[in-house]
């Protein structure tokens, strides 16, 4: 399968992810255009292509509304990941359009997809794996409390850089954390984000608040 942009064509490889509205997919670059924009990467670097879930079996109707609904947090995320250009601790936007979907009795719709940052690494639940007798893998965890704080705070420090930018993640647990393949934690999918006024964050920020890591909304 091939994904065409006005930038770039992607090849898609094979499926990397699923969670509970998304599908991740392996991409390469198969043809990039003379004009596509800095992010768009060299011919043959591999790239994620994210995009919604369709369920079919929820009837024309009712699929229709729900693509409405993926489409605009797929939009929203691509908003929140312009604002994150540049930080190394976050997998990158590159593109995003739309492809067809053929729903049955020549109804066909446009879902909207993503194009992001491929990060070479293993989600936060895998990062201490090793493989086992047979060629099995299972989790050793991490190996002493020097480890953890150090990756904690980089995990904190990572989050600082996105708040600063006017972003909250809205859903970090370990599957939306990766590690590269120096043990750097990257920070994926932003499809549940939210974003912050200067206003707002500077009254989270405010040294004279008792609990100032809490959100006034709470």
């Amino acid at each position: 399968t091939i994904l065409k942009t006005d930038h770039a064509w992607y090849r898609i490889k094979g499926p990397l992810g699923e969670g509970g509205r998304g599908l991740t997919f392996l991409a390469v670059v198969d043809t990039r255009e003379a004009g596509a924009p800095p992010e768009v990467p060299r011919v043959g670097t591999r790239v994620v292509v994210k995009r919604g879930k369709i369920e079919i079996e929820r009837g024309p109707e009712s699929v229709l509304d729900y693509i409405e609904f993926l489409d605009k947090r797929l939009v929203e995320e691509a908003h929140a990941l312009s604002r994150l250009k540049g930080l190394k601790c976050v997998a990158q936007f590159i593109d995003s359009d739309t492809y067809s979907v053929n729903l049955g009795d020549n109804f066909e719709v446009k879902p909207r997809y993503l194009v992001q940052q491929f990060v070479e690494g293993r989600v936060l639940t895998k990062a201490k794996v090793v493989v086992g007798e047979g060629g099995g893998e299972f989790f050793t965890g991490i190996k002493s409390a020097a480890e953890w704080f150090t990756l904690a705070i980089a995990i904190v420090e990572s989050l600082l850089a996105v708040h600063q930018r006017g972003v909250v993640h809205n859903d970090i647990w370990f599957r939306n954390i990766m590690l590269d393949k120096h043990g750097k934690p990257i920070i994926i999918d932003f499809g549940e984000a939210i974003f912050r006024s200067a206003h707002h964050l500077a009254y989270i920020d405010h040294p004279h608040r008792k609990d100032p890591w809490v959100d006034p909304s709470w």
